[in-house]
């Protein structure tokens, strides 16, 4: 994850330093990245059980 590689000091930094709308993008990105992990997952979870009953 993105948070990992930056602490909170560092991010705002950043957030002075370009302006706000690249944090709303990273946002919106991070939500994105965690839409598509929980896909992932679901299907992880639906092979797994077609695997199971086949």
């Amino acid at each position: 994850c993105l948070g990992q590689f930056l602490t909170i000091k560092e991010s705002f930094l950043l957030g002075d330093q370009f302006g706000l709308p690249l944090l709303e993008g990273m946002k919106e990105i991070l939500s994105c990245l965690e839409v598509i992990g929980d896909s992932v997952h679901l299907l992880q979870d639906i092979s797994f059980a077609f695997s199971q009953s086949s």
